[in-house]
C-alpha cells in the first residue's frame, strides 16, 4: 500500500525535528497555536473539518520550521503533500477527524513545557494511530486505480 513505506521514516523524521525544535519554538506562536485550536470549535461540520485541518498543518509546521534543519525540513513539507491526501479522505469520518484533533490538543498542550519525552511519545501515538486509520480505510475502499480506469476523465474531475 501507498502509505506503509512512509509511516516509519515519517516518524522518525518528525520525532527529530520535534526534538530539535524543541527548545527553541517561541511562545508567541505556541500562543498563536493555542488561539487556533480555541476557534476550531466543537460542531462537526464541513468548516469544523477544515479547520481543523488548518490547525493539523500549523501544529507540525512549527517543528518544522524551528528544527534548523533545512534539509529535515524540505523533506517534511513534501511528504505533507502525501499525508493532505490522506487527510481529505479521512476527513470524511469526523470521528477519525475528532480523534486526531484531541491528540494534536494533547501535542499542543506538551509545547512550551520542559517535558519533551511527553511530547515525543505523544507525537509517536498520533502518527502510528493516523497510519492504523490510513489502513483500514484503505483495505475499505478499492484501490484508486480500478476506481478510476471506469470514470471517464470528466467524471473525476468532477465535471
Amino acid at each position: 500500500p501507498y502509505w506503509k513505506p512512509m509511516a516509519n521514516p515519517l516518524l522518525m523524521m518528525e520525532v527529530l525535528a520535534m526534538k530539535q525544535a524543541w527548545h527553541r519554538l517561541p511562545e508567541k506562536e505556541i500562543a498563536a497555536l493555542q488561539t487556533m485550536a480555541a476557534s476550531v470549535g466543537s460542531a462537526p461540520s464541513r468548516k469544523w473539518v477544515s479547520r481543523c485541518l488548518a490547525f493539523d498543518e500549523s501544529l507540525h509546521k512549527i517543528w518544522f520550521d524551528h528544527c534548523q534543519n533545512p534539509w529535515l525540513t524540505r523533506l517534511l513539507q513534501s511528504s505533507r503533500v502525501f499525508i493532505r491526501i490522506f487527510q481529505h479522505a479521512m476527513a470524511r469520518h469526523p470521528a477519525l477527524v475528532q480523534k486526531s484533533y484531541d491528540q494534536h490538543l494533547a501535542i499542543l498542550d506538551a509545547l512550551g513545557t520542559p517535558d519533551l519525552p511527553l511530547g515525543t511519545q505523544l507525537l509517536r501515538k498520533h502518527i502510528r494511530d493516523s497510519a492504523i486509520q490510513v489502513k483500514r480505510h484503505m483495505h475499505r475502499t478499492r484501490p484508486l486505480s480500478r476506481r478510476t480506469e471506469a470514470r471517464s476523465p470528466r467524471q473525476i474531475a468532477g465535471a
